[in-house]
């Protein structure tokens, strides 16, 4: 796997940073991108400690310059793109279209949305060069209709229907879109805090709530593995596809990939 490379987007913590310490595992060289850059710095020395390379981009992935930066970054360091992996996402206030703020509408559809909009439109001439692979990260959401949760729900599906056009746009690029399952990751213990006391979300919150009481959620390190996997070996013909890891047609899926990957690794690459 030498000379692969990936960008990562919200890699400072959570299903981001084990994602990135995967990677790195396997030899790929990472460019990571979030909002803290001391979280990140931390992460890539990690990274280097451990006989990896990496880079860092601390930034907004909603600003269009971060995204540039992040593929020159990319380049100018590694010299290729190998795969984007758009993980960055924010939870946005839990409350009712009526109650929320429309620039927390907007921003919520920036980060989540057009983010991952304006990073692989940086990135697609240079993954057209390497038959590159793009993983977004959706959620189970884009199809359940939670009250109080229209603008993260509403971005996910969006992001969805984004993957599926330029899988459509782009035939030499691999595009998916994963629900990874609910995690025991920040952005969850956030649904729990914002969404107590808002009475259109009481049903949902209290299914979050149990989840996590009862210790249903997963490690980010599970969801990070099958997406490292699916961005290092899915075959072009998942291109479109949503997968969904909690499924036996996700789980299948992955496995597949790992076993192309574990192929691939036997031989010189």
């Amino acid at each position: 796997m030498d000379h692969t490379t990936f960008i990562i987007t919200g890699a400072s913590q959570g299903m981001g940073a084990s994602m990135a310490a995967i990677a790195a595992q396997k030899g790929v060289q990472v460019v990571l991108v979030a909002r803290d850059q001391a979280a990140l710095e931390k992460e890539a020395q990690q990274i280097v400690q451990n006989g990896g390379s990496a880079r860092v981009v601390a930034g907004d992935i909603s600003q269009h310059e971060v995204c540039r930066k992040a593929v020159s970054q990319a380049m100018e360091s590694f010299g290729r793109i190998d795969a984007v992996i758009n993980n960055a996402a924010i939870i946005g206030p839990i409350l009712p279209v009526a109650d929320l703020p429309l620039e927390e509408w907007m921003h919520t559809l920036e980060v989540n949305l057009l983010g991952p909009v304006m990073l692989c439109r940086e990135a697609i001439p240079y993954l057209r060069q390497t038959c590159g692979r793009v993983v977004n990260v959706s959620s189970g959401v884009a199809f359940v209709s939670i009250p109080a949760g229209s603008a993260y729900c509403v971005s996910k599906a969006a992001l969805n229907h984004f993957s599926r056009v330029l899988s459509a746009e782009e035939p030499s690029i691999t595009v998916v879109a994963i629900n990874p399952g609910g995690m025991d990751t920040q952005m969850m213990a956030d649904v729990r805090e914002k969404g107590q006391g808002v009475k259109p979300f009481e049903e949902f919150h209290r299914y979050f709530v149990d989840r996590y009481e009862q210790g249903q959620l997963l490690s980010p390190d599970v969801s990070a593995l099958a997406t490292v996997t699916l961005a290092l070996a899915a075959p072009h013909e998942m291109t479109g596809e949503y997968i969904d890891f909690q499924d036996e047609k996700g789980q299948k899926m992955v496995q597949e990939c790992a076993a192309i990957l574990a192929h691939k690794n036997a031989d010189p690459i």
